[in-house]
């Protein structure tokens, strides 16, 4: 069954805002995320399943790696078990609460015991600080776009065809609500961790390509990935992390409730659980002996 995508989110990605964004102005984001894939997912091969991966951006290089992964975009997840599952855009796309709330408790519903939940959130600020660095904030459209995403949260892009650069229809967090859903889902241990943190605010494609020099940026985001006085203190997204460990099946009982990034460790169900059933779609990539990898979004907007 095809998802329901609100027209103006589908007409913001008819653009196709993602096929060069990682690989563009957005480097940085795809380099840390990489990085915190290698940090919080269990070794290969695990089953990753990857809700609203487009592309494959990070679904393809984790396949080459041996994981076993299913990509779902855009058709709802269905899918036996997952050992990971990757929300990189679900979350900020739903600017209703009860649906945020209820992909995460989908997303717990799918995890094996020990598997790992991790999600991508924009921040509430992210427009004011973008406005201001880059002088849209003078535009008297835009400043009506910031103000509202400032009172609640919902990012609206009144001409999604004449100005696709400001983004599209979806929801802009705060650190600590975030960590809330993840919480309210019944995912523990949740972390939350800044992606681009202090390199969002200037273009830092030199850097990135002197492999000295970009060791240095990351580890000093590194650094301050969890400070929070700095969370929402950039245009930057951010990573949620929750684990899900041992539990019993009355776990399923728990009420069901992105760019900053969390990352949670939740009780992941017991098997034979909550779990349902149907197919992802494979790799078919050979997977070699278990290892463990070694340590390594902007969304197109404005």
């Amino acid at each position: 069954m095809a998802s329901e995508f609100d027209p103006a989110i589908a007409a913001h990605y008819r653009h196709d805002p993602e096929r060069d964004r990682l690989d563009t102005w957005a480097r940085l984001e795809g380099v840390r995320t990489r990085e915190l894939l290698a940090r919080f997912l269990p070794a290969a091969p695990a089953v990753v399943l990857d809700v609203g991966g487009a592309r494959g951006a990070y679904a393809l290089p984790l396949a080459q790696e041996g994981y076993e992964v299913h990509l779902i975009d855009p058709y709802p997840p269905h899918v036996e078990a997952a050992t990971a599952v990757l929300l990189f855009g679900p979350l900020y796309h739903l600017p209703a609460a009860n649906d945020r709330a209820r992909a995460l408790a989908e997303a717990r519903r799918v995890l094996r015991s020990g598997g790992v939940v991790l999600a991508a959130g924009i921040s509430r600020f992210a427009s004011t600080f973008d406005g201001v660095r880059l002088g849209l904030i003078a535009d008297p459209t835009f400043e009506g776009i910031v103000e509202g995403d400032l009172r609640d949260g919902v990012h609206r892009n009144p001409d999604p065809d004449g100005r696709p650069e400001w983004f599209t229809l979806s929801y802009f967090h705060r650190p600590e609500e975030l960590r809330d859903e993840f919480s309210t889902a019944g995912l523990l241990d949740v972390q939350v961790v800044a992606i681009e943190g202090p390199g969002s605010f200037q273009d830092l494609g030199a850097l990135l390509d002197d492999p000295t020099a970009r060791t240095a940026v990351l580890r000093a985001i590194r650094r301050v990935e969890t400070e929070p006085t700095l969370m929402g203190a950039a245009p930057t997204s951010w990573l949620s992390a929750a684990l899900l460990r041992e539990a019993p099946a009355a776990s399923c009982l728990l009420p069901r409730r992105r760019r900053l990034a969390l990352w949670a460790s939740t009780p992941l169900l017991a098997s034979g659980g909550c779990g349902g059933g149907a197919r992802g779609i494979r790799s078919g990539v050979p997977r070699p002996r278990p290892r463990r990898r070694a340590a390594g979004g902007r969304s197109g907007r404005w």
